[in-house]
């Protein structure tokens, strides 16, 4: 690698040369310090190139200063042809502390809620589903945190992690280097950035503050360094990101894109996020004041190293993001990549950070919640189907897998609207289809559609094609499964529990399933 790193004292890292791999990595010159307590709100360096960080590569023992002696600790070799692995050899005992007693604060938080949910009666399915909603509807603390819920799924895998934790890493370690992902992903996104803004007192203000930011975001490009752009697609579903930047080593006019996606299931939809980040980069120029004939052309990149895939399950892609990101701010994205031990150091380390700025598990609940998840939705029904809900003979709604309806998670509650009427419920399961007449094998034509006999298939499917737009019955089908919400005394079941004579020495329950 050609490229020259410097730790935060300013002495030099050399990295393994990828063409070389005997090459043993050089130690750094300063010895390992104690980290410093810092105060709430203060600006740090990144802690990934930092004086207490050390910059390791796989081919070779770890070296690790302690007490002014040399500690060597071995480690297997990997045949790693491209991939120099970042390392966090060095946290103090009051982080690791920190750290544990965060985690351990989000799990008695967690089992607590449980606890009491369960309490409530009804399944554990549904037990956990408003744990979940509780958890997400947690305060902020301060403006320079993120909720409990947010730090809940940073600290144990297998939860999606939201864009307030990705904003909040890409601000901390990779500062004015990357595209808030709110502007990214459609036309109508791109236009909160280049579009001017009403009529009001402070527009003139907003454009020029806008025209700045963009003419800041080109500078970036121009300078030789890379530019981040996350995308969220599909969306509350996975992040991956594209990155920007000028080539000029074999063309001095060169600009490139290039995607990173941590899961390969996924990657066929990079070709619509580089096409989106084309235009965005085009739209960035114009607005940054570039005429129209000197508009920088974009291609896109092969991809030169080994991008890290993520274990099945573990729902870290926002983490891989970031480090994507990490590797593009300190310029080693060409010829570097990171390994799972990279990634989980950025989880501890985020976890670090959110305490030291303030992070508290003990906060209080509100109503109104800023995230995705237990938001109310609004559907428009005609008359013959909001019927069958009220009256809970229809449990599934089937919708078209819009961007619209692939928002809706587990928790969240529908609001059925049929003129003046309203009902409510709550979304329990989501499945999706490519086929009708395969959803109707698999969820039953009675629950979609209890007007007609479960052997009804070929009318179930012309039905359902009637609603739809033919062109659009090749983006397959969601449906969602429904529950009634214990708010809905109009429509709820009412259990009686009447207890009989014991029968054989056994005294037995009998449900009595009773409409009022």
């Amino acid at each position: 690698m050609n490229g020259v790193l410097r730790d935060g004292d300013g002495d030099e890292i050399k990295l393994v040369d990828p063409k070389n791999h005997s090459t043993a990595i050089s130690k750094l010159t300063p010895q390992i310090k104690t980290p410093v307590r810092r105060k709430r709100n203060e600006k740090v360096t990144p802690p990934f190139l930092g004086r207490n960080v050390r910059l390791g590569a796989t081919m070779s023992p770890v070296s690790r200063m302690r007490n002014g002696t040399d500690v060597r600790r071995k480690r297997p070799r990997r045949n790693l042809a491209l991939s120099v692995t970042f390392r966090f050899p060095f946290r103090s005992r009051s982080t690791i502390a920190r750290t544990t007693r965060l985690k351990a604060g989000l799990s008695q938080l967690y089992e607590s809620i449980l606890s009491e949910e369960r309490r409530r009666g009804g399944t554990q399915a549904a037990a956990v589903t408003r744990t979940k909603n509780r958890m997400e509807s947690l305060d902020v603390f301060t403006s320079s945190t993120i909720s409990a819920q947010c730090a809940y799924t940073v600290a144990f895998p297998g939860n999606f992690i939201s864009s307030d934790v990705l904003m909040y890493g890409l601000e901390l370690w990779c500062p004015r280097q990357f595209i808030p992902y709110h502007y990214l992903g459609s036309p109508q996104a791109h236009a909160y950035c280049f579009n001017a803004v009403g009529p009001h007192e402070n527009a003139a203000q907003h454009v020029a503050l806008m025209q700045r930011r963009c003419l800041g975001y080109t500078e970036v490009i121009e300078s030789g360094k890379c530019l981040t752009l996350p995308y969220n697609y599909p969306v509350g579903v996975h992040w991956m990101c594209v990155l920007a930047w000028k080539d000029t080593s074999t063309n001095p006019a060169g600009y490139l894109v290039q995607p990173r996606n941590s899961m390969s299931s996924l990657r066929r939809h990079d070709r619509r996020c580089i096409q989106d980040a084309k235009t965005f980069l085009k739209g960035l120029y114009e607005y940054a004041g570039v005429p129209a004939y000197a508009l920088p052309k974009w291609s896109e990149a092969p991809t030169c190293v080994d991008v890290a895939e993520q274990a099945s399950g573990e729902m870290a892609c926002c983490l891989h993001t970031l480090g994507q990101a990490i590797l593009a701010f300190h310029g080693t994205w060409r010829n570097q990549s990171f390994s799972e031990g990279f990634v989980h150091s950025i989880r501890l380390h985020l976890l670090d950070q959110m305490g030291v700025d303030g992070f508290n598990v003990r906060v209080s609940t509100r109503s109104n919640t800023t995230t995705a998840v237990g938001r109310t939705r609004y559907m428009n029904l005609r008359r013959k189907y909001f019927n069958q809900i009220s009256r809970l003979e229809k449990t599934k709604e089937c919708r078209l897998q819009y961007p619209s309806f692939m928002r809706y998670q587990i928790g969240d509650v529908i609001q059925f609207k049929c003129g003046k009427d309203r009902i409510r419920r709550m979304v329990t399961h989501i499945e999706t289809y490519k086929d009708l007449k395969f959803m109707f094998h698999k969820e039953t034509v009675r629950a979609c559609l209890p007007h007609l006999r479960e052997s009804d298939v070929n009318q179930a499917v012309s039905e359902y094609k009637s609603f739809f737009k033919r062109a659009d019955l090749a983006r397959g089908f969601v449906i969602f499964h429904l529950s009634p919400v214990s708010r809905d005394e109009s429509s709820k079941k009412r259990l009686q529990f009447q207890e009989t004579k014991p029968v054989s020495g056994v005294r037995k329950k009998v449900k009595l399933f009773n409409r009022r």
